[in-house]
């Protein structure tokens, strides 16, 4: 497992962060879903073996069991977060995998405690090992991509299948994967996230396009106050650089990192080219830098600074 992966399973872990992806994936951001309502799992679940062949384990990235009273009703689910920083194509038949284990643990559990306590009454109870009335708990996997490129994978079971009779598809059980890609969020919808996850997918969205990231910081004031873990995680997964002051636990100076941000968007070849224009009297300081998308006083330190280097 790379560093970035292991970055970003750290960051779900957060339950504020897991609630805030599961508010937006199933509820376009209503707070439905609250952090201390959700419970850690065990992120571990083994297939049932044969004979005496070994049995192979399957974890989870991140899982929880979700209670909620509401109405005077409890509502349960179990909810898990698969991360992925590269397009994985066997994804959907991976995450279909993740919740049939997560309906055989319940079912294993349900007639473990069926048999120890002899509840069990019928013939078709004891075959099954469930009384007519269990039931177990839905499961959701919610995947959360984190690559600066748009997903490119399969999204469902049957974009994998090899098909040569068409007749066979519809007796073949489909399986939907959840996804959040950086690439899916609209500009607009960022601020349906209540933590910094959005804004971190917001920038891993624009982060090949500097202008267009400068115009998403620059709407959002919540980018100037940013948790120094999302700007770390920022920083590893897009290779930008901007300081972090530990001992605040804040993003330090993040206007400064916009003007960094648009200083970077013409690389030295161009400056100097300008600059040259600048100097042969062809274009004005002010014509300049604003092709150059700075301000007069950072276009000429900027030139100055090439041109010592």
């Amino acid at each position: 497992m790379g560093k970035e992966d292991v970055a970003t399973r750290r960051y779900m872990q957060d339950s504020r962060r897991f609630a805030d992806a599961f508010n937006y994936a199933l509820y376009g951001g209503e707070q439905i879903i609250r952090a201390a309502d959700l419970k850690p799992l065990n992120t571990v679940s083994v297939p049932p073996g044969q004979g005496e062949h070994p049995r192979e384990e399957r974890r989870r990235d991140t899982f929880r069991c979700w209670q909620s009273m509401t109405d005077d009703r409890v509502a349960y689910a179990l909810l898990g977060i698969e991360d992925q920083t590269r397009t994985d194509r066997s994804m959907p038949a991976r995450c279909m995998l993740y919740d049939a284990l997560g309906y055989a643990d319940q079912i294993d559990e349900l007639k473990r405690k069926n048999r120890e306590g002899h509840l069990l009454k019928s013939s078709a109870e004891f075959l099954s090992g469930l009384r007519e009335e269990d039931r177990v708990l839905p499961v959701v996997t919610l995947v959360l991509h984190f690559g600066t490129e748009p997903w490119d994978g399969e999204t469902r079971l049957h974009d994998l299948l090899r098909v040569e009779d068409e007749d066979l598809l519809p007796f073949v059980a489909d399986y939907r994967m959840n996804l959040v890609s950086p690439a899916s969020v609209e500009d607009a919808d960022i601020s349906k996230f209540r933590t910094d996850l959005g804004l971190v997918l917001g920038y891993i969205k624009h982060a090949n396009d500097k202008e267009a990231l400068r115009k998403v910081m620059k709407s959002d004031k919540r980018y100037e106050s940013m948790d120094a873990e999302s700007v770390g995680l920022i920083n590893l997964l897009t290779n930008s650089h901007i300081k972090v002051d530990e001992g605040e636990g804040k993003a330090v100076d993040t206007c400064k990192a916009i003007r960094d941000i648009r200083q970077e968007g013409y690389d030295e070849g161009a400056l100097t080219m300008l600059g040259d224009l600048v100097s042969e009297g062809v274009l004005s300081v002010e014509d300049a830098s604003r092709r150059a998308r700075l301000t007069p006083e950072e276009f000429e330190e900027k030139v100055a600074a090439i041109r010592e280097g």
